[in-house]
């Protein structure tokens, strides 16, 4: 991945969990220097709370947090780590979303997916949570970045929010989301 930092070099490296494969914590220093203050992350259910915690240490974990890069906000969705399937939005990032300037456009990170876009863990398996297709209804962001369903990996465009599975960095697969002139824009690389 570090050579498609250096090929394209973005303005944020987004990152939509399962950093590590259930540890070690000091990875997360090592991914983080790929991005030289530039990352924001959240962590998925392959990432431990030891992991969670260093992601946090690092400064680059935007769980339940929304912040400002560039001209967009960027919103964090944790996982809870504890049920298979993602049920429930914080009720601190919900509240930080309704105090936000809606006229400045929004991308989603979560771990999980929204039901029925780039879910599906293996035919007829959704793997995507109703509260974050709820939580896409609701704010209207222009990307919803996810990562759960490592064999989703796609780009879907639908109701003015572009999804993007990116697939396993550990595979070599990322993708670059540009937003300009008010068009968000992605591919898969």
């Amino acid at each position: 991945i570090s050579h498609l930092v250096r090929e394209h070099e973005p303005d944020a490296i987004l990152i939509a969990g399962d950093i590590t494969s259930f540890g070690p914590s000091e990875y997360v220093d090592e991914v983080a220097k790929l991005a030289k203050g530039r990352m924001m992350a959240v962590t998925g259910n392959c990432d431990t709370p030891v992991v969670a915690a260093r992601t946090e240490a690092v400064g680059i974990n935007i769980s339940d947090k929304v912040v400002s890069q560039g001209g967009l906000d960027v919103a964090g969705v944790a996982w809870s780590g504890e049920e298979r399937i993602f049920d429930a939005v914080s009720q601190s990032l919900a509240a930080r979303l309704s105090e936000r300037d809606k006229s400045r456009p929004l991308i989603i990170i979560s771990h999980c997916p929204a039901l029925g876009t780039l879910d599906e863990a293996e035919p007829g398996l959704h793997a995507g949570s109703q509260a974050i297709s709820d939580l896409v209804r609701s704010a209207k962001p222009v990307a919803l970045l996810s990562g759960h369903v490592h064999g989703a990996r796609g780009l879907v465009r639908s109701g003015g929010t572009v999804f993007v599975n990116a697939g396993p960095a550990m595979d070599g697969h990322a993708a670059l989301v540009t937003y300009e002139k008010g068009r968000l824009d992605a591919v898969l690389l």
